[in-house]
């Protein structure tokens, strides 16, 4: 996705440079050059994608959703991924430009003793954990994960309600 982007980005600020004499044209060519640069940026930093996943977990079966993480202080949300197996739940985030994976958080699946699927923020919906000898839940934010609850409890091994 970010080879095409990027040849895309080259060309633009070819056509940009070209273009810069002609009045009147510079400013629709710039506005189409900064969202490209913005969606390339994007990428290239947050973006992670289940086969960056499936490379670090070897074959073994999980549940993906694309996520933000609310850090301990809950002003900040890290973009990244939450990962469920039935022995472990993790966040991960892009480790750089190039891809790869990070771990920023993880537990074993038997330390979760419940969850919610509720407001994490204000106005954002997601998930809230609760782990066994943690006095403060882990909140993830994903407005998707009501509508795959099934999945996320399939993954952990429990039965469904």
């Amino acid at each position: 996705m970010k080879d095409p982007l990027l040849l895309l980005l080259l060309a633009l600020v070819g056509v940009f440079l070209y273009l810069v004499t002609i009045k009147g044209v510079i400013y629709p060519w710039f506005l189409l050059l900064m969202i490209v640069v913005t969606a390339f940026w994007y990428i290239a930093n947050h973006y992670i994608s289940r086969k960056m996943v499936e490379k670090t977990r070897k074959g073994e079966e999980f549940f993906f959703q694309r996520a933000q993480m609310v850090d301990k202080t809950g002003t900040e949300l890290l973009s990244g991924a939450l990962v469920v197996t039935k022995d472990e739940i993790v966040f991960a985030k892009r480790k750089g430009y190039f891809g790869g994976v990070q771990v920023l958080w993880s537990a074993f699946s038997s330390t979760l003793s419940s969850y919610s699927i509720d407001f994490v923020t204000e106005k954002k919906m997601g998930l809230k954990l609760v782990l066994k000898g943690e006095k403060e839940e882990v909140k993830f934010v994903s407005p998707k994960m009501k509508e795959r609850e099934k999945e996320f409890r399939k993954a952990l091994g429990w039965p469904e309600e």
